[in-house]
């Protein structure tokens, strides 16, 4: 095997060995699946697998291994004869399509590692692929569009697309193709306008760009005050004859777009609708830090037909013990909502769908709650059920018959390597489901998977059935043998535009190749102001006697950034003013390690 050159990166040690699969799941019909967004970079082979080859040409494969929710599915990638050192980041999933799948990769020993940035598609069974699964690097996009699972989306296209749920998985008929469409935000331009970066699989050789704006009403100007505001974290594909894709800041509201229109080049296109989300049950909150982490938003398939439905996630604090300034989880308030498909344009249209709350589980008798940790108090007597438990990340159900069912992700300590994911009827306050979920790469606050129907055509694709388990696997030994630099990343206070995250610092790393410390139970006062002025995302605050000090964990090193800098942050810089802190703490500078 190849030897990789060292670069500044290296992989965290879990991404190199992938769980054991349930047995449970052998031979089952799965008809969606929670889907682990990083990869595991492993020699992982079975009928899922699908190979291409990189920008340098070299091989390179990508496998799925399907659980049942609530356990969470993964996908492996590999390039045969190279070291994992070839890999600076975890690949990724950032959007998933019905039979698609669109995957960002890097295999790169580059000081600027993003430069070999590609994005590929997984096709579950290509016809022009005898009906095996495929994967098609596509061609870079214009710079400086840089996506991620927040900004980009698929638009599943042609005669047969609306049926293909139905009909079999090899059926696909030669006018079927797809539109991977991006918004992203280009500096210098008003708040209402965007660029639409799109790609048609039948103009296999580029990228296009659109400029486009937003209609806003006067109620939404008088909502969002002078200026607009859209941080865009998900999108959605709704289909129809104008292939209707939704751009969804979880925050705020959905921006709806006509992207056949721009895709067949029509000169005149009218302004793009934008449709507030229901109000937070704290109308007062300020957001902050990652939206996915308590709310999600999906396209369902179901009696009333089609419908988009939305759930947020509300946790109730009390204040803590030991601790000046902290607080402890109390309970939580989850509330859902949805909307005809046939009514994306319309305000007002969001109705009350269902609503649960902590205090009212019924926990005796229920078998599901022995698998979750349990808290005791100062005491030694067991708390009641999800009290002071860490719990984040609604995820909507997409299978039809699973009407109310949502799933979430919960922990004893938001910086535990243990997880679970448990599923909730919300129409009734029961536990349906509980599993345990490999978190060492999700440690503290960061968005650990995805919804996906991919399962449905993975289980369909010839030769599939009875296959899904990892056949030979091939580990790749620990990442930890180097010691490795990290060079300075130059933070931003207020939450930076699309733009600046895509090109962010010299090696244009995105903020979520970085993940918050997030400890509430010991943040200080000024931690909570910061935060309210939403630095949530980017970094927190600690208080440890009578200063305080900031810090992020590294991906690169799985280390806490939390020394003096000698090439100061920004953002430590402001955050040491408002902490009244007057050392300035970050990673350290000029390539020299992290220091925990």
């Amino acid at each position: 095997m190849a030897t990789g050159r060292q670069t500044q990166f290296r992989l965290p040690d879990a991404t190199l060995h992938p769980p054991a699969l349930s047995p449970d799941d052998d031979d089952a019909e799965i008809p969606w699946v929670l889907l682990d967004q990083r990869a595991y970079v492993a020699d992982c082979t079975n009928a899922t697998t699908a190979a291409s080859t990189t920008w340098d040409n070299k091989p390179i494969q990508v496998t799925f291994c399907i659980a049942r929710p609530p356990r969470v599915s993964y996908f492996c990638v590999f390039c045969p004869g190279l070291d994992h050192t070839e890999f600076p980041l975890e690949p990724r999933i950032l959007a998933m399509e019905q039979d698609l799948v669109l995957l960002s990769v890097i295999v790169s020993s580059k000081s600027d590692v993003c430069q070999d940035r590609d994005y590929y598609i997984y096709k579950a069974a290509d016809r022009s692929a005898g009906g095996r699964p495929s994967l098609k690097r596509l061609p870079r996009p214009p710079e400086p569009h840089v996506f991620s699972s927040t900004n980009v989306g698929i638009l599943r296209c042609g005669t047969s697309h609306l049926n293909m749920a139905m009909r079999r998985h090899g059926d696909i008929v030669d006018d079927d193709f797809y539109v991977v469409a991006g918004l992203c935000k280009a500096r210098n331009l008003n708040p209402e306008k965007f660029i639409l970066c799109h790609y048609n699989s039948k103009v296999a050789t580029h990228w296009s760009t659109d400029n486009i704006c937003v209609s806003l009403s006067e109620q939404h100007i008088i909502q969002h005050g002078r200026f607009f505001h859209h941080g865009n974290t998900k999108v959605i594909s709704i289909g129809g004859d104008g292939g209707t894709m939704g751009f969804v800041d979880l925050w705020r509201g959905i921006i709806f777009c006509d992207v056949l229109k721009f895709v067949k080049g029509r000169k005149s296109i009218a302004p793009l609708s934008f449709v507030a989300l229901p109000s937070a049950l704290r109308p007062d909150s300020v957001p902050s830090g990652d939206p996915r982490l308590c709310r999600d938003i999906a396209v369902i398939e179901g009696e009333e037909g089609r419908m988009i439905k939305y759930v947020d996630l509300e946790v109730q604090w009390k204040p803590g013990q030991g601790f000046q300034d902290s607080y402890a989880i109390n309970g939580w308030v989850s509330r859902a909502w949805k909307m005809p498909v046939s009514s994306t344009y319309m305000e007002d249209k969001w109705v009350p769908d269902c609503r649960c709350e902590s205090s009212r589980f019924f926990v005796d008798k229920n078998p599901h709650f022995e698998l979750l940790p349990k808290v005791l108090d100062g005491e030694g007597r067991p708390l009641p059920a999800f009290k002071e438990l860490d719990i984040r990340q609604p995820t909507l159900s997409l299978n039809d018959d699973d009407d109310g069912i949502v799933y979430f992700m919960i922990k004893k300590n938001p910086g535990d390597a243990k997880a679970w994911v448990i599923a909730v009827d919300m129409r009734d306050n029961t536990l349906q489901g509980a599993s345990e979920f490999a978190a060492e790469r999700t440690v503290h606050v960061t968005f650990a998977y995805m919804h996906s129907r991919i399962s449905k055509y993975l289980r369909k694709a010839p030769g599939t059935k009875g296959s899904l388990k990892r056949h030979g696997m091939v580990l790749l030994g620990s990442s930890s043998k180097r010691r490795l630099g990290m060079s300075m990343l130059d933070w931003e206070i207020a939450r930076p535009t699309d733009a600046e995250m895509e090109a962010f610092g010299t090696s244009k790393l995105r903020i979520e190749d970085f993940e918050p410390m997030v400890n509430i139970r010991v943040q200080s006062a000024a931690a909570q102001k910061v935060q309210e002025g939403r630095m949530g995302k980017m970094a927190t605050i600690w208080r440890m006697g009578k200063s305080a000090t900031w810090g992020g964990l590294c991906r690169r090193t799985r280390q806490r950034c939390s020394g003096p800098s000698p090439s100061p942050w920004r953002l430590g810089r402001a955050m040491g003013k408002e902490a009244g802190e007057e050392k300035v703490w970050g990673c350290a500078g000029g390539g020299g390690a992290c220091r925990a």
